[in-house]
């Protein structure tokens, strides 16, 4: 059942989950195609092109909305003063290399639009970054799976949980993540206001 799932609906739902987040996302999805149930090749465009149209959206809406929206996000606050001052110093790389800085992903290409970095130039870095990305942690996923289907004998009969657990491992992460994010953020607005009332 869950793999005939995997395979109608793994493209499409990489593709929806890469313009998001991503992350535990892709290492599944490489995982799922060293078990035939997904082509890597698949995995890698999907995730690339899902990558990349998600974050020229926000690059996007950035441009156009950013400091109001950075306003109102306490969880973002923080992170886009930090993503602010590494564009002074480092525009390029961290344009290539955002999607690896876990915490930033959703934020950094809405802040780079905001700071009106070039549309061609974003877009032409964007691309490398997320062909990068998709390739790493395809292949991640895939190299995985080979080496647990090598050092664990009888894999096949749980591979289905193992699926399952490592899915539910990854959306813990991203809601803790969050969760600590959004605290810290609020945090820091409280000490800003106690900061003014002064």
């Amino acid at each position: 059942m869950l793999h005939d799932l995997i395979r109608q609906y793994g493209y499409i739902g990489l593709f929806i989950g890469t313009m998001l987040e991503g992350e535990t996302i892709m290492l599944l999805a490489g995982f799922a195609a060293q078990h035939g149930d997904l082509q890597l090749s698949g995995v890698v465009t999907a995730g690339f092109l899902g990558s990349f149209l998600g974050d020229q959206v926000f690059f996007y809406v950035g441009r156009y909305f950013g400091p109001a929206i950075v306003r109102r996000r306490l969880s973002w606050r923080a992170n886009a003063d930090k993503v602010f001052r590494l564009i002074e110093r480092h525009q390029s790389l961290l344009i290539v290399s955002f999607r690896f800085y876990y915490g930033l992903r959703s934020v950094t290409p809405f802040a780079i639009g905001a700071a009106r970095v070039g549309r061609v130039r974003f877009m032409v870095l964007n691309a490398v970054g997320a062909l990068l990305w998709s390739a790493a942690l395809g292949g991640l996923g895939f190299l995985f799976g080979s080496a647990v289907v090598k050092y664990f004998h009888g894999f096949r009969r749980y591979e289905t949980d193992l699926l399952l657990v490592l899915a539910g491992a990854g959306i813990c992460v991203w809601l803790v993540t969050l969760l600590l994010h959004r605290r810290k953020a609020a945090r820091q607005l409280r000490l800003e206001r106690e900061k003014e009332e002064r």
